[in-house]
């Protein structure tokens, strides 16, 4: 009879599993050899010194909530499992039009053996000056090129989970990276650590009336919440105040208002377009002397921000879509196409989604009369939107982040991404890119 096979002990699997993960290191290592037209050179490095290099590594990037910040588990988790996924799934060359890694090959193996090889003496070992000199190609496109490459996109990931879960309704999110040294066990341990701000809310009494309002801001990865501010100069006012910067607050129902007619886009994104507009504003005044702040997705102008001085704030009191009566836009429409103001609800001609997701565009006669009214525009945003456009099949936090990153290169530039690379104490003083 066949004895049973014995059950081995957790130590034993976690021993197995502990040298697998080191094998792997080390093929990492060899791959960059290779890949850098040198695999010859692997063999020459001492044992010894791989499991140096093994034993001072960077390590994985770890997600976690910042001291002093209450982030939801669910959302803690989505960040945790997005981070993991799309560092796996984003490449970059490990030497120009080579072979390719993954980010997290890079922010592990690959950031590991450049700082070895740059602070590797040449009389370290026999072979350490044959070493050197075969992989400085690698160690200068690494500082160059590769590590400032590998940042940006992390810190794109960074800023676009940010933005995806943030909300002015209830919280804004970001994500701060750094790395860290562990002196106890001399290793580079790289975290990003995850931080919220709640938005302030007032009370505001209109005509008799008191309603909510919100501040207006939005969170960016490194930096943290940036609040609008405004000078009533730029709204067209003129006084001895007309220079100092006033808060900008909106009212809960402009923040419904904006979702309902911006209704086929995430509500962040929305959100995000509020802050981005109030950064280079175009103001107007209508035809009874109410402000009217453009609103554009992207460069687009998609409506107007109906705002008042009041109390010494910035109050955006509605939302107007580009149609709306009390636009330029809306008022030519009205000319041009003899519509009322219930024709305008009845088409859906008030929503972003009308343009596109109908047939509109392919009417020529149609399509026209918008673009005479001054509406043309709108069709172009059916390109720019789509990937991350709502519709009837719900897309994951993943996939959407992802169709995200395909619109990035329309939104305002961005400086966040980092530009030293880390110091690892056991290993010397390190470089950094200047």
């Amino acid at each position: 009879m066949a004895q049973r096979k014995k059950k081995q002990s957790r130590q034993s699997l976690q021993n197995i599993a502990a040298a697998q993960h080191k094998n792997e290191f080390f093929r990492k290592i060899y791959h960059i050899c290779k890949a850098s037209g040198y695999a010859h050179v692997y063999p020459l490095i001492p044992k010894q010194k791989l499991e140096t290099m093994y034993a001072i590594r960077c390590h994985s990037l770890k997600t976690l909530a910042a001291e002093g910040h209450e982030i939801p588990n669910n959302i803690l988790k989505d960040f945790k499992l997005i981070f993991s996924e799309r560092l796996k799934e984003e490449f970059v060359p490990i030497i120009p039009g080579g072979d390719e890694f993954s980010l997290n090959d890079f922010f592990t193996a690959g950031l590991s053996f450049y700082t070895d090889i740059n602070n590797l003496k040449e009389d370290a070992f026999p072979a350490a000056k044959e070493i050197k000199q075969a992989l400085s190609a690698y160690s200068a496109h690494c500082s160059d090129t590769l590590y400032p490459e590998a940042c940006k996109r992390l810190h794109n990931i960074n800023m676009t989970l940010g933005f995806m879960y943030s909300d002015l309704n209830s919280c804004l999110y970001w994500g701060k990276q750094e790395f860290r040294s562990d002196t106890e066990k001399i290793v580079m341990l790289h975290y990003i650590d995850i931080r919220s701000c709640t938005p302030q809310k007032i009370q505001v009494t209109i005509e008799g009336k008191t309603r909510p309002a919100t501040r207006v801001g939005w969170a960016f990865a490194g930096y943290g919440p940036q609040w609008a501010s405004l000078k009533p100069s730029s709204l067209g006012i003129q006084n001895a105040f007309s220079e100092l910067p006033l808060d900008v607050y909106i009212q809960d129902h402009a923040l419904r208002r904006l979702s309902e007619r911006l209704d086929n886009i995430p509500g962040f994104l929305a959100q995000q377009y509020l802050f981005f507009s109030l950064q280079n504003v175009n103001a107007i005044k209508d035809g009874n002397g109410n402000i009217l702040v453009e609103y554009r997705v992207t460069d687009i102008k998609a409506g107007y921000l109906r705002a008042d001085i009041i109390n010494g704030i910035i109050l955006i009191r509605t939302f107007l879509f580009l149609t709306h009566d009390g636009t330029p836009e809306g008022k030519k429409l009205k000319e041009l196409f003899g519509l009322q103001k219930t024709d305008t609800a009845w088409f859906s001609l008030d929503k972003l989604s009308t343009y596109m997701a109908s047939d509109i565009h392919q009417n020529e006669e149609v399509k026209k009369i918008f673009i005479q009214a001054g509406f043309g525009r709108l069709f172009d945003l059916h390109d720019i939107i789509e990937p991350v456009a709502i519709n009837k099949k719900e897309q994951s936090p993943a996939m959407l982040m992802v169709q995200y990153l395909k619109i990035q290169e329309k939104l305002p530039p961005d400086t966040g991404a980092f530009t030293e690379l880390p110091d690892n104490p056991a290993l010397g003083d390190g470089s950094t890119l200047r």
